[in-house]
């Protein structure tokens, strides 16, 4: 995919490294504030299908994977979030085959309605310097890259481009998504902007409304 680099639309902060152990529950405690902070962490949840009421988690059908008994799923959430807001679709990053699997891109099978759920917040979403970066681009295309990039400004690999916004005499006329965006890379976990973060959790946390309704 050839991107037009006019604008890094990237303002989002660290991330937890793939293959990393899930945190401890001290840990976890001392992240909650990652909505604000973006240091997203991947945890891992063992979970009884049985028992969750229906629209909890995604099917692991519908991601390619054999319903069991039991799931490893891998969230963003801590375990105190975990609880009280419930393991929603917006919430979960993929599967494991096992508990003891590391998170890596190629253990991970991703949940596509995360990475779907992503894209549609994109392209709704009209962070600070969109609408000068499109004046000044006039026709063209403003690319969304992701912060994990090592080198955002030289030669961005296209897992790392969330899509590019089209421009047509200086304003914003669509989105287009890159198909090959991954939420997990060898450089780590997805990396979203401040207003993109804000959108996903108002989204995760309406659809955890929802589902105890």
């Amino acid at each position: 995919m050839k991107v037009i680099r006019t604008l890094l639309i990237v303002l989002a902060l660290g991330c937890g490294s793939p293959g990393a152990d899930a945190p401890s529950e001290a840990e976890s405690s001392e992240r909650l504030d990652f909505w604000e902070t973006g240091d997203f962490v991947a945890y891992k949840y063992l979970v009884d299908t049985r028992k969750l009421p229906p629209g909890t988690l995604v099917d692991p059908r519908t991601m390619g994977a054999p319903l069991r008994k039991e799931v490893t799923l891998v969230s963003y959430l801590p375990s105190t979030l975990a609880e009280t807001a419930g393991l929603v679709p917006g919430a979960v990053i993929g599967l494991l085959a096992s508990p003891e699997a590391d998170v890596r891109p190629d253990t991970l099978l991703v949940n596509g309605s995360l990475r779907n759920l992503i894209q549609e917040l994109a392209a709704a979403d009209r962070p600070p310097g969109l609408l000068a970066a499109a004046k000044r681009q006039g026709d063209g295309y403003v690319a969304v890259i992701d912060a994990r990039a090592i080198d955002p400004m030289g030669e961005v690999p296209s897992a790392d481009v969330l899509g590019v916004y089209r421009v047509k005499e200086g304003v914003v006329v669509g989105y287009d998504p890159n198909e090959h965006y991954a939420l997990l890379t060898e450089a780590g976990l997805f990396r979203l902007t401040p207003s993109l973060r804000l959108a996903l959790k108002e989204r995760v946390l309406a659809e955890s409304s929802d589902d105890r309704r």
